[in-house]
């Protein structure tokens, strides 16, 4: 009788791009986190750059980094989570394999999709 090992989705896996993710749950925490780093990181830097404008004329400059992290934290928990639980859904749905190389792109191309629809937008509403 051949045992079979079945390898365990790691965090080393995650960062290499060397796991093929099969369950549900991995494929949309996958996608998710990787929503969270492109959301976190592009409003750390925007945070940042507000704090060096404002930092002479406003004395609470030194929050605007962590509010903007927090606004970015509200909309990966909403936006963020319902859109990964779908993709991962249909991912499981038609029995698909998700490499860790796919859910980066579906990952970082949801922040893109979700910064390109706020910036279009925004920019209707001022026409």
């Amino acid at each position: 009788m051949s045992s079979q090992i079945e390898e365990t989705f790691t965090l080393n896996n995650f960062f290499l791009f060397q796991a093929t993710i099969n369950t549900f749950s991995d494929m949309w925490i996958t996608v998710w986190t990787w929503n969270i780093l492109a959301f976190g990181v592009s409003h750390l830097v925007a945070g940042c750059v507000a704090y060096f404008r404002f930092r002479k004329d406003v004395w609470w400059a030194w929050a605007l980094p962590l509010l903007f992290l927090v606004m970015s934290g509200l909309i990966c928990v909403t936006a963020g989570l319902v859109t990964s639980v779908l993709v991962a859904a249909v991912y499981t749905q038609h029995d698909f394999s998700m490499t860790t190389t796919e859910a980066f792109g579906w990952g970082v191309g949801l922040f893109v999709l979700y910064s390109f629809a706020s910036f279009s937008a925004k920019y209707h509403q001022s026409l």
